[in-house]
C-alpha cells in the first residue's frame, strides 16, 4: 500500500501473480499433452509429490518405443533415482537401434537393481538370434507377471 493508503496497480499485481504449481492439475495434464509421456516424466518427475500423484499414469506406463535418443537416456539416468518405478515397460529396436540390448546393459550394472515393480514388459523388434542371452536379466523382474516379445529375423 502507498503512503495514502491506496494500493497501487504494481502492488496489486504483485500480490496476484501465479506460479505454476498454482495451476489446477488439468492444465498440468493439457500442458503435459503437448510432450511425449517420457519426456513429461522426465520434466516433471522430481519436482515435488503433487506432480508425481499428477503423472502417476506416466511414471507406471512407459512406452519407450518411440523415444528419441536424448529422452531414453535420460529415462536411464532416471532409473537411478527412487521415483521411476515402472509397472508397464515397453522397449523397441525399431527407432533406436539395439535400444532392448542398452537398456539390459545398463540394468545389469550395480546401479540398478529394483526391477520388482515391473509386471508387464515388452520387447519388440528384439532378435530371435539374442533370446537366450536375455535370461539372467530377466531375474531382476521379481514381479514380471507378462512378457511380450515380438522377434525380428536377422
Amino acid at each position: 500500500m502507498s503512503v495514502t493508503g491506496k494500493s497501487s496497480l504494481a502492488e496489486e499485481q504483485i500480490e496476484h501473480r501465479s506460479c505454476f504449481m498454482d495451476l489446477p492439475d488439468e492444465i498440468i495434464l493439457t500442458i503435459c499433452h503437448y510432450l511425449t509421456p517420457t519426456e513429461a516424466l522426465i520434466a516433471f518427475i522430481e519436482c515435488n509429490i503433487r506432480l508425481f500423484s499428477c503423472l502417476s499414469d506416466y511414471h507406471k506406463k512407459v512406452d519407450l518405443t518411440k523415444a528419441s535418443w536424448g529422452v531414453f537416456s535420460n529415462y536411464l539416468e532416471g532409473l537411478k533415482t527412487k521415483w521411476m518405478r515402472p509397472l508397464m515397460l515397453k522397449l523397441s529396436n525399431a527407432r533406436i537401434i539395439q535400444q532392448i540390448d542398452v537398456f539390459f546393459h545398463q540394468i545389469d550394472s550395480s546401479l540398478y537393481t529394483d526391477f520388482g515393480c515391473v509386471r508387464h514388459l515388452s520387447l519388440l523388434e528384439f532378435p530371435s538370434s539374442k533370446l537366450s542371452s536375455i535370461k539372467s536379466i530377466l531375474t531382476k523382474f521379481k514381479s514380471l507377471a507378462s512378457l511380450q516379445i515380438v522377434p525380428i529375423y536377422i
